[in-house]
């Protein structure tokens, strides 16, 4: 329905032309502005049924610096929510190291932001189908660049720093919950 209405409103009529007069680069081009869409392709079938096989982009996480907000997909390409709902993507809030811009699409070109933001995405993936994924309840970036994990239940703040050697700090964050919340 969304690409129905997009054609519609962006590219005009198309139903009832010429075969050789509809313009499928410029469909595809049309389709792929959209944020949402990673690739596509338009075709036409030989009874005059114009086709349209897109994928979408699926994020993996959600940027919210309390001003702007947007997603990443795992590639690192940023964009805006949607307005027609929103994806369930783990959130980082806070101070996100690069300025978020309403309505941005695209990738980051400073370097060190880019690998600031696939050292999370690595993190959110490793925490992805473990019992991470369900006890960590926020992520927040402070003032000094530190990443902090809010787990579901109790109080606690661990101070995770940059998002580097993931897997030797979940491997802490266990045996914090093996030994040492045990005893308190």
């Amino acid at each position: 329905a969304d690409v129905q209405e997009w054609l519609e409103k962006e590219y005009g009529a198309y139903a009832g032309l010429p075969l050789d007069s509809v313009d499928l680069t410029r469909i595809e081009k049309l389709i792929c502005s959209h944020s949402v869409v990673r690739e596509c392709e338009a075709w036409i079938t030989d009874n005059g049924v114009l086709h349209v096989e897109l994928s979408q982009r699926e994020p993996v996480i959600r940027l919210d610096n309390g001003q702007n907000a947007c997603y990443a997909d795992e590639t690192g390409f940023l964009f805006p929510l949607q307005s027609r709902g929103s994806a369930d993507a783990p959130l980082v809030s806070g101070k996100i190291p690069f300025p978020l811009t309403k309505g941005f699409k695209g990738y980051l070109q400073d370097p060190e932001q880019m690998q600031w933001l696939q050292q999370v995405i690595a993190l959110v993936k490793y925490m992805d189908g473990t019992v991470w994924e369900t006890d960590i309840r926020k992520m927040v970036v402070r003032d000094n660049g530190e990443l902090v994990l809010y787990p579901v239940e109790g109080k606690e703040e661990f101070i995770f720093g940059p998002p580097v050697r993931i897997p030797e700090k979940f491997r802490l964050l266990t045996a914090y919950y093996r030994s040492v919340a045990p005893s308190k």
